[in-house]
């Protein structure tokens, strides 16, 4: 349809518009193409809604218990040896030190692998003082990596160690 020039009067279904009008102009035919898609939109969404038999689906749970690396941090803390340490950091540092975690974590098959570095985070670096390993599918199996020789062992052994080089 070309643009309507300011004489010209237009004529559709037999009712007469002036150019002014025309500016007002509805297309008649696209509103009842909508109309049509609408109205075939609802007919078909209630056909889509159409109530069907409802069946039961027996869902059996297992619930495997796996840790978290909070869980470990929190059996770390309460380990004598790093309770001593984190006395001896809040005393050095004026309350102003804590002990800190940086936890590595890696995932292996369908469990958490965690290498977990305890120490404190100063203004210039983090020192680490001990380094444990944990894996999230073994709750009680938490190991401490020795800083001297590098080995791995449990904190029972670990522990016994300490007490011989006292």
């Amino acid at each position: 349809m070309q643009k309507p020039k300011p004489n010209h009067i237009f004529i559709l279904n037999g009712t007469r518009f002036s150019a002014m009008e025309s500016v007002f102009f509805i297309n008649f035919e696209k509103i009842n193409f909508m109309r049509k898609l609408l109205f075939s939109f609802l007919f078909l969404s209630v056909i889509a809604c159409k109530k069907e038999n409802s069946t039961t689906i027996d869902v059996t749970t297992k619930v495997v218990k796996t840790c978290r690396s909070l869980d470990f941090e929190k059996k770390i803390l309460e380990l004598d040896e790093i309770e001593t340490q984190a006395k001896y950091l809040d005393s050095l540092t004026q309350g102003k030190g804590r002990i800190v975690f940086m936890v590595d974590s890696t995932k292996v098959d369908k469990h958490w692998d965690y290498s977990i570095s305890v120490g404190y985070n100063g203004p210039d670096r983090f020192e680490t003082y001990h380094i444990f390993e944990a894996s999230s599918n073994l709750c009680d199996s938490l190991k401490v990596i020795d800083a001297v020789s590098g080995e791995t062992m449990s904190i029972k052994k670990w522990q016994a160690q300490k007490t011989l080089n006292k």
